[in-house]
């Protein structure tokens, strides 16, 4: 009986999807006081290219709101996107993306204040539909810009899987209930 449920255990861990994880550079571009699309990607919203090969898809200013779509996204709609804030000074918050299948898959998005700007992206390169953001130093935001491939979107973007440790707190329990039955037999 033991050998069956430590193989159940194993399976029901090894069913666990890998986590996708976001990444935040803060060091790349902080110290150059740099600006993501006049400079470090490219120059200008149109011509702004991340590292990651990702392109400009919209552009917020200091308020949340979409101000600027890029060319090649048509069907993207600046009311799909949603902008919130953490605090006063405005140096955190959160974002979400309500796209359309033909849409625009966003990968990795920038923060930008007066400091230089935090680059979040995807990894592996994974659509997401939201994520939170934080600026350098606590600085107040001066635009979020959202990076992404061409539509159409091709998936619901990955669910965050449940950590391991709740498989693992699952089986415990499992295993502490066979335990007690086989002590009261």
């Amino acid at each position: 009986m033991r050998s069956v449920l430590a193989i159940l255990a194993a399976l029901v861990w090894a069913s666990a999807a890998p986590a996708m994880t976001v990444l935040a550079d803060t060091t790349s571009y902080a110290s150059k006081g740099l600006n993501d699309c006049s400079g470090a990607f490219g120059r200008g919203f149109s011509n702004c290219v991340a590292p990651d090969g990702a392109v400009s898809v919209a552009k917020t200013d200091a308020d949340g709101v979409v101000t600027e779509i890029g060319a090649g996204f048509p069907e993207v709609l600046a009311a799909m996107f949603s902008v919130s804030f953490d605090d006063a000074g405005r140096s955190s918050g959160g974002w979400s993306y309500d796209p359309c299948q033909a849409c625009a898959a966003i990968t990795g998005w920038v923060a930008k204040s007066g400091g230089g700007f935090v680059w979040f992206h995807t990894d592996p390169l994974t659509p997401v539909t939201g994520g939170s953001w934080f600026t350098l130093g606590g600085r107040e935001l001066s635009h979020l810009t959202f990076y992404g491939a061409e539509g159409p979107f091709p998936h619901t973007p990955a669910e965050v899987p449940l950590p391991a440790g709740l498989w693992l707190l699952a089986t415990g329990l499992a295993a502490l209930g066979w335990v007690r039955r086989a002590r009261r037999s």
